[in-house]
C-alpha cells in the first residue's frame, strides 16, 4: 500500500497520497525488529501477537507448520523484509527526509549481516533451530530460494547500491549471485530447490514441500 500511495503521488503530484505513504512507512518503522528486518505482520498490541500464536496458530494443521510457532525474528518469506526495505528506500529517495534514513540503513545492514559466507540467505534471521516438527528439522535456517526470497533480496541490494552508492550492497548482491551458481544441481538436475540444507542438498520445508529440484 505504501508503494501504491507513493506511485500515485509521483503520477498525480497530489500531496495527500504522499502523506498516506508516510503513514505506511511510520507503521513499518514502528514494527521494525531491533535487528532491522520485519516479521510477517505488526501487532500494535505487541503482547497480543504471542497470544495469537499460542491460542490460534498453534492449532493449524499440516501445511501451515511455520505458523504454529512464534519465532519472534524476521523473515524473507513472501517478500516481507525485502518489500519493506524497498519501500523505505524509494520513499527516502523521493523525499530525502532524514527521518527515513536510519531505519532504511538498519534494514540494509540486516540484509548484510544475515547473509551466509557463501552468499546465500536463510528464510529467517536471527537464526532459530527450536521448531522441529513432523519428523523434520527446523528448516528456517536453511538457504531459502522459495517464493523468490533470494532473488528479491538481490534486487533490493542492487537498487540500494544504485541509489546510495554503498559498495557493500553491490558486493553482497554479487555473492548472492555466486550462491545461485554453487547451489545449482548437477548435470541432468541442473535446477534449484525451495531450500537447501547446510550441505547444499535439497531439503524438505513444510510437509507438502518434499526435497526435490
Amino acid at each position: 500500500m505504501g508503494e501504491l500511495f507513493l506511485e500515485i503521488y509521483k503520477t498525480t503530484g497530489q500531496s495527500t497520497f504522499l502523506e498516506y505513504a508516510r503513514k505506511a512507512a511510520n507503521a513499518l518503522i514502528y514494527g521494525q525488529h531491533p535487528m532491522g528486518g520485519w516479521h510477517y505482520f505488526i501487532d500494535f498490541d505487541k503482547p497480543g501477537l504471542e497470544h495469537w500464536y499460542s491460542d490460534t496458530a498453534s492449532r493449524y494443521i499440516i501445511g501451515w507448520e511455520e505458523y504454529r510457532h512464534f519465532y519472534e525474528n524476521c523473515t524473507y518469506d513472501d517478500n516481507v523484509t525485502q518489500g519493506a526495505t524497498r519501500f523505505l528506500l524509494r520513499l527516502y529517495m523521493e523525499t530525502l527526509e532524514a527521518a527515513y534514513l536510519p531505519p532504511l540503513r538498519k534494514a540494509l545492514d540486516f540484509i548484510l549481516i544475515s547473509q551466509y559466507p557463501n552468499g546465500g540467505w536463510p528464510q529467517r534471521y536471527p537464526l532459530r533451530y527450536e521448531f522441529a516438527h513432523d519428523g523434520f528439522p527446523d528448516y528456517t535456517s536453511f538457504y531459502t530460494l522459495n517464493d523468490g526470497a533470494m532473488n528479491s533480496i538481490i534486487d533490493v541490494l542492487l537498487e540500494a547500491y544504485q541509489a546510495l552508492g554503498n559498495e557493500e550492497y553491490l558486493e553482497a548482491a554479487r555473492r548472492g549471485g555466486d550462491f545461485f551458481m554453487i547451489a545449482q544441481g548437477p548435470e541432468g538436475h541442473a535446477a534449484w530447490t525451495d531450500q537447501f540444507d547446510m550441505s547444499l542438498q535439497p531439503a524438505t520445508g513444510r510437509t507438502h514441500e518434499p526435497a526435490s529440484f
